[in-house]
């Protein structure tokens, strides 16, 4: 099997967004960070970039930067959702389509 090419910047962007995701609440930045195994640096720009896109969003807790998801992003889990919902009623009815009559 061929090596995968991989994007760092891409999969630290994504270990971030997991890292958001799977705490519910605020982060600290190097909270943040420490979750996603990347830098403070590197971490504080993927979150300003994300939260530029809605994909995060910052409050300033006491002159601090506090993360946290963005409105955007649950909506990306909904039409996944969405998405395997329409795959399984597409599988449902090549199911009964393929089913003899006195089966139905």
């Amino acid at each position: 099997m061929a090596d995968l090419e991989l994007h760092e910047g891409a999969a630290n962007t994504m270990a971030v967004l997991e890292a958001l995701s799977a705490h519910g609440g605020w982060l600290a930045t190097n909270q943040v960070a420490e979750a996603a195994g990347v830098g403070r640096d590197q971490a504080r720009r993927i979150l300003r970039t994300l939260a530029e896109q809605s994909w995060a969003h910052r409050m300033d807790v006491d002159g601090r930067d506090a993360w946290t998801i963005g409105p955007r992003l649950p909506f990306l889990g909904l039409s996944y959702q969405e998405t395997l919902l329409r795959r399984a009623r597409a599988l449902e009815a090549d199911t009964l389509a393929a089913l003899p009559r006195a089966d139905r």
